[in-house]
């Protein structure tokens, strides 16, 4: 793992610098969102609230990412890939219960979070992930079903992922809806 390899090449750097020899930096691949996991999950071990900005900054820290890797884009040029990547991991972990967001921009540990870093997981991945019900409803496609009654039709929109399905009836529908109901439907 990555956080292996730098821990080595920290102690390498220090040693080359007490013994006074030379020191060439390897560069290694900016990680991807899967191996930012586990680091993301401990960091966030302490129960307390953190900024996602800062949490970045302290991954970013760790991993001994140069100021061009972090400022490296993705190629829509529009954020910083490990940024990016932190999203990612962040994104997942949330939909799997392990982090909550309690306001926009701060992550925090779950019950569910302690209880996995409890077990000492060697790595947290899509996989590991998929334990549980709440990131595989994320993963699944979903359907939602608006019913809008006009009195004595009833019209049924199935809202699907680039596709909508309507069944409208004939007579005036946006001047006789008296209410509408929403239900969400996982698929079997």
């Amino acid at each position: 793992m990555r956080l292996e390899q730098q821990s080595f090449c920290t102690k390498l750097r220090d040693f080359c610098s007490i013994a006074g020899l030379s020191y060439l930096r390897i560069a290694l691949p900016i990680p991807d969102y899967q191996s930012i996991m586990l680091p993301l999950l401990r960091l966030t071990s302490d129960g307390n609230t953190h900024s996602f900005r800062s949490t970045i900054d302290k991954l970013a820290e760790e991993y001994s990412l140069t100021t061009e890797e972090r400022n490296e884009l993705l190629p829509s040029g529009k954020q910083p890939t490990f940024d990016n990547r932190v999203g990612w991991a962040r994104t997942y972990m949330t939909k799997a219960g392990l982090l909550f967001a309690p306001k926009k921009g701060l992550i925090q540990i779950t019950p569910r979070g302690t209880q996995v870093l409890n077990q000492n997981p060697t790595l947290i991945n899509v996989p590991f992930l998929e334990q549980f019900d709440e990131f595989i409803a994320f993963r699944t496609f979903s359907v939602v079903e608006l019913t809008i009654s006009t009195g004595g039709d009833s019209t049924l929109f199935s809202i699907l992922p680039l596709q909508l399905k309507l069944r409208i009836p004939q007579q005036g529908l946006a001047q006789t809806c008296k209410f509408a109901r929403i239900r969400r439907r996982w698929p079997d």
